[in-house]
């Protein structure tokens, strides 16, 4: 659909796009709350930046820019706290040198560097009570998922085996799901989790 974001309603089937303007869009995040769409959008700017844009879901008014992401970076939204409080999102470098930055969402504050090395570190997505972030590095030489307690960062855990992408919680936050590459396919790989005030174990 050209870069454009749609609307799909599950239950009568519908399929509308998010813009009424000539603004390309793509991929997306929902606010908690479900009344927004956050989303790449606005096309290249002249410094070559892309940023991150909000649009109401009932599609009234103009999308509103919420970062600038200044000369040559480019941001894609990810993951909100349950609370909607924090988006975290990726920036590069025109697609590459991916670091995860968080943006204050409900109190309009600037965003910050959470992660940010010389891997490439990318696709955060933080638990469901908000204690744990799983995220793509591959500072071992291929992407593999692994989680850190957010938002101190003081603790990590490789979580994949021979390479993993798109970490994704269950509702619940004791389930994690990621994609790994196996004989030329994708398999979806499950890892249970039990947190304690202690830390996180894989099942």
């Amino acid at each position: 659909y050209n870069g454009a974001v749609w609307i799909a309603d599950l239950e009568r089937g519908t399929l509308s796009p998010m813009s009424r303007d000539s603004m390309e869009n793509f991929w997306s995040a929902w606010t908690p709350d479900g009344e927004h769409v956050v989303s790449v959008g606005g096309g290249m700017s002249e410094d070559l930046s892309v940023g991150l844009y909000s649009r109401r879901l009932d599609r009234v008014g103009a999308a509103v820019p919420v970062t600038q992401a200044g000369s040559s970076r480019w941001h894609q939204p990810y993951s909100f706290t349950a609370a909607g409080s924090l988006l975290l999102f990726q920036q590069s470098e025109m697609g590459v040198d991916h670091d995860i930055w968080v943006l204050p969402w409900s109190d309009g504050g600037d965003p910050w560097p959470f992660l940010a090395t010389p891997a490439e570190e990318y696709h955060p997505a933080i638990s469901p009570d908000g204690r744990w972030l799983a995220y793509v590095s591959d500072e071992s030489g291929q992407p593999e998922v692994y989680l850190t307690d957010f938002p101190d960062g003081a603790t990590r855990r490789l979580v994949s085996v021979g390479g993993g992408s798109s970490p994704t919680w269950a509702s619940d936050g004791r389930e994690l799901l990621y994609r790994r590459p196996v004989e030329g396919q994708v398999a979806m790989i499950s890892v249970g989790l039990e947190s304690s005030e202690d830390g996180i174990e894989l099942g």
